[in-house]
């Protein structure tokens, strides 16, 4: 692949894999040429792609992130006046999803739609979607 890049600011300007013709340092522009792999991300401060962070984690780890409060509402045990119909089978579809999993990706969009839901209905206190899909 061949990347251009601003000079002045290390901001990536395209990625192809024909090689620009026509582009030198002097318009303001660098080219150059990787390996690049599928899973990185360009780093306007080294000049280069660097790896994305595996945000990859066990079901366990990720159950342990809810306090027991959280789980029970979460597995239904307090589940009743306090939510809807809706709220429950939404609530519910989101467990059974979990169950599918193998491993959590924290980046993954239903995951992320999960667990920010579960802070909109009242599971999680505020800031607490932030907190279940931190780093680490």
């Amino acid at each position: 692949m061949f990347h251009v890049y601003v000079i002045a600011t290390g901001e990536l300007i395209s990625s192809t894999s024909i090689e620009p013709i026509g582009l030198d340092a002097s318009m303001g522009y660098q080219s150059y040429i990787d390996g690049y792999e599928h899973g990185k991300i360009w780093n306007a401060g080294t000049l280069d792609f660097d790896l994305v962070p595996n945000r990859v984690i066990s079901k366990t780890i990720f159950i342990n992130r809810f306090s027991q409060a959280e789980l029970k509402e979460m597995f239904g045990f307090k589940i009743g006046a306090d939510y809807t119909l809706t709220q429950q089978k939404n609530i519910s579809s989101f467990m059974r999803f979990l169950d599918f999993l193998d491993d959590i990706d924290l980046d993954n969009t239903m995951i992320q739609n999960g667990v920010n839901y579960l802070e909109t209905i009242g599971i999680l206190q505020a800031g607490g979607a932030a907190l279940v899909l931190a780093d680490g």
